[in-house]
């Protein structure tokens, strides 16, 4: 992952296993939260991907002209 939110889920990984380790969490419950972590990130990545692609139809770079167009 990349980025701020790849960033950002990888402390929320360590905070898991930190809690698991210390017994604050089940295995089970940080895997829970691990699958609700995993949807929202890639909900943020699927979003920003949307926005890039809007831009990129609103704004088409223009027509390359092929090298022979002289000829």
């Amino acid at each position: 992952m990349h980025g701020p939110a790849g960033a950002g889920a990888k402390a929320r990984a360590d905070r898991r296993r930190l809690a698991v380790a210390a017994g604050e969490l089940a295995p089970s419950e940080a895997a829970d939260i691990a699958k609700v972590v995993d949807i929202y990130v890639r909900a943020l990545a699927t979003q920003e991907f949307e926005e890039r692609l809007a831009k990129l139809e609103n704004n088409p770079a223009p027509a390359s002209v092929p090298a022979d167009a002289d000829a």
